[in-house]
């Protein structure tokens, strides 16, 4: 199999399998895959006609589950497996083990990771805010906003850099230079802002006093998904996460019925935050291997 690096050149001709993508995992991206292929050594292959991307795990190669139709896709996890015997398939929904087991038998054993189920929610709640569970998020924003000298831009790139330095400073408040973990996460945030336009994302961000102290960037995911793939925000300024997550998803997101804020890998400060906002939908992913 000839599996090649993303080269953002790659967007415009792979757009065909993206579009008409109707899966919620955060992985279907082709954004997602480019800004995260460096820490992860994300490549790509087009394989019976489906998008493939994997990368390395230990011995093993670990496949997203083929992108296409559902019968191109049972013929790209034919191939895979006749090349790989030792694969490993993710982002597999539940309805889509159900797929795999109609189509191909009782031939996988399947796995699942709670730190992977991304969190989607309705766009409609988080933009309005309304009801008693959300009274505490209402509070916040009001405190962020008793400052009147507060403003919201869509990021371009005029901008963009002022959105980086809060990237730095962000790390440089988490110590990040001692975290692998969080290097990565920054070098994939500066990555997105780097190639903003060329990757069609969308972004906002809250200035404070002339300041740029909030910013959020995402894209279309599936025709009635939105997923956001970043949001940072200075720690000091009360009420600063809640004011861009709505004010955010209020300029970008009124169009869409979901808003998917990935996953929380297993941070139990970020597992609070992501439950604080009621979730609609916790989508669990599995894994499958061939059975030994």
């Amino acid at each position: 199999m000839n599996f090649s690096r993303l080269d953002i050149n790659d967007k415009e001709k792979l757009n065909i399998y993206f579009q008409k993508n109707t899966r919620k995992c955060c992985e279907y991206s082709f954004a997602c895959n480019f800004i995260w292929q460096d820490m992860f050594d994300y490549s790509y292959a087009i394989i019976e006609n489906c998008y493939v991307a994997r990368f390395r795990r230990s011995n093993s190669f670990v496949y997203n589950l083929p992108l296409g139709n559902d019968s191109d896709v049972i013929k790209a996890v034919k191939f895979i497996l006749n090349a790989d015997k030792s694969a490993v398939f993710r982002a597999i929904e539940q309805d889509k083990i159900d797929f795999l087991k109609e189509n191909l038998g009782d031939i996988f054993e399947f796995s699942f990771n709670r730190e992977e189920s991304d969190y989607i929610y309705l766009s409609d709640n988080l933009i309005s805010l309304k009801g008693k569970k959300y009274q505490s998020k209402r509070n916040l924003i009001r405190r962020f906003k008793d400052n009147p000298d507060w403003v919201y831009e869509n990021i371009s790139q005029n901008n963009v850099n002022e959105c980086i330095d809060l990237n730095l400073m962000w790390g440089d408040e988490r110590n990040f230079s001692y975290s692998l973990d969080l290097k990565k996460e920054l070098a994939a945030a500066n990555t997105a802002l780097a190639y903003f336009e060329k990757l069609n994302l969308k972004g906002g961000l809250l200035r404070q006093n002339g300041e740029v102290v909030a910013y959020s960037i995402g894209e279309r995911l599936c025709d009635d998904t939105f997923v956001v793939h970043f949001e940072k925000a200075k720690d000091d300024i009360k009420g600063c996460y809640q004011a861009i997550n709505q004010e955010f998803l209020k300029h970008n997101c009124f169009c869409f019925k979901y808003v998917n804020r990935e996953e929380d890998a297993g941070e139990e400060g970020l597992r609070k935050a992501k439950l604080s906002y009621h979730p609609e939908i916790i989508l669990d992913k599995y894994e499958a291997k061939l059975k030994c």
